[in-house]
């Protein structure tokens, strides 16, 4: 097992956090190409769909609302993962600014830190969160 020193680590967890910052815009660049992609997708679509149902035979008309329906839909579901992974990238980067935090022993940006992760991790829940016990505290 090697002994890294502590400023070896602390350049490590700021290339973390570089390293993840680059990620989430890189993301985030492409989370808004595919919203004006969905966009375009959707309103070229369904003109495709009218048109087809309009002057076409019906056969091609649901033949064009199966390929539409279905082709948006995967749309959809690749960029609902990329922001699912913008989200977890934002949460892991919180966690290294938090270790960083701690061993540089800045304590406001530790405070900081948590509360941000404390509030992502809460948002990021499928369920509610209740912040009352059902039962009464045990005493002792």
């Amino acid at each position: 097992m090697q002994n890294y020193s502590r400023q070896s680590l602390a350049n490590a967890l700021k290339n973390q956090v570089r390293r993840l910052s680059d990620n989430i815009a890189s993301l985030d660049k492409l989370s808004s190409r595919l919203s004006m992609g969905r966009l375009f997708g959707f309103v070229g679509g369904l003109t495709l769909v009218y048109t087809a149902g309009k002057w076409g035979p019906e056969w091609l008309f649901w033949i064009m609302l199966v390929g539409f329906l279905f082709g948006f839909s995967r749309l959809v579901k690749i960029h609902n993962k990329i922001e699912q992974s913008k989200e977890e990238f934002k949460i892991w980067k919180s966690i290294r600014e938090n270790h960083l935090a701690r061993q540089q022993l800045t304590w406001q940006e530790y405070s900081r830190t948590r509360n941000h992760l404390k509030l992502r991790r809460s948002s990021l829940c499928q369920r509610p969160r209740y912040y009352w016990q059902p039962f009464p505290a045990p005493t002792y």
